[in-house]
């Protein structure tokens, strides 16, 4: 199924529905099965954030400084949320509120059903890194160097960490732990309660790609032209794989196996115990998208506006 620009962010599939965003302006839902539209919904810009899907609601943000919330089987306008800035961090709902980054520096926490804001947080930078929320705290990186851990309910800080870079990369959480890489070449383990680095993992390009944790490693990508295996408790590298291009999608471990996208058009498929390539699948687009696993099938966009369905 084709879109009308660029697909850059993660594709979502959910309750037998593919979300694909694009830089048109619009979000796409398609029939996860045969790629049919089953509708589309055009904002004012390009979208670069991803879907969250949650009773039976669609959140999305756009570069027209708003977040949306739309009716998942119609397609429909529910509410929207203006901030200062573009919207491209992709949103996060937890406890009936959607958590979502802005170029205006801030993270917002909205009311998931009425729209209303519930409070903000500023940091030093625009925010385009997702946010995630465990144990009653989100965890987002900003433009400002710093990952952030900010109170669910109050948006008090917890703690902030500084990096040496922009950190656009999305944490991800396993237990007392949170993951997160910079564009200081690094992924970084800390303490999910204090901030305190358990270590650091160093390649030799920037970290944009989100890190997904499968089986004791974090996975990630970097602009070295490498997709890693991270050791979650010692920092260690299990393996790298050799892709030669900037990877700039963040991977989606599933059935132990490891998918990442890279600038060179080529979705791989690599095993994610032993770093060893199963397949690969050139779209012959850049792929900057991230890829998402469901029913057997990988999904993934492409800068071609392509959205295709590989066997997993």
């Amino acid at each position: 199924m084709a879109t009308g620009g660029p697909v850059t962010a993660a594709v979502v599939v959910a309750g037998g529905v593919v979300y694909a965003s694009s830089k048109d302006g619009s979000l796409y839902a398609l029939d996860a099965g045969s790629g049919d539209q089953r509708w589309q919904f055009s904002t004012g810009n390009g979208v670069y954030s991803s879907a969250a899907v949650t009773g039976g609601i669609v959140y999305i943000g756009s570069a027209d400084y708003a977040l949306y919330a739309v009716n998942a089987a119609t397609g429909r306008e529910k509410w929207h949320f203006d901030t200062g800035g573009e919207v491209n961090s992709s949103p996060v709902v937890a406890g009936g509120v959607v958590y979502v980054g802005s170029d205006d520096h801030h993270l917002y926490a909205v009311d998931a059903r009425t729209g209303e804001q519930r409070w903000k947080f500023p940091t030093g930078g625009w925010v385009r890194s997702s946010p995630v929320v465990a144990g009653g705290v989100v965890y987002v990186g900003s433009r400002d160097r710093g990952l952030h851990a900010v109170d669910a309910r109050t948006g008090e800080e917890r703690w902030s960490f500084p990096t040496g870079a922009e950190v656009k990369s999305s944490p991800a959480v396993w237990g007392r732990v949170v993951c997160a890489g910079s564009y200081d070449g690094s992924l970084y383990a800390l303490d999910a309660g204090s901030g305190e680095q358990r270590w650091r993992f160093r390649t030799d390009g920037g970290v944009g790609s989100s890190p997904a944790i499968a089986g004791g490693a974090v996975h990630v990508g970097s602009d070295d032209g490498h997709l890693y295996a991270v050791d979650i408790r010692s920092g260690d590298r299990r393996w790298a794989f050799r892709v030669g291009h900037v990877v700039y999608s963040s991977p989606a471990v599933s059935g132990g196996v490891a998918y990442v996208g890279a600038k060179n058009g080529t979705l791989y498929a690599v095993d994610a115990a032993t770093g060893e390539e199963r397949w690969r699948h050139p779209t012959g687009a850049d792929i900057k998208s991230s890829p998402a696993v469901a029913d057997g099938s990988v999904f993934i966009g492409d800068d071609s506006g392509f959205v295709r369905a590989l066997r997993a």
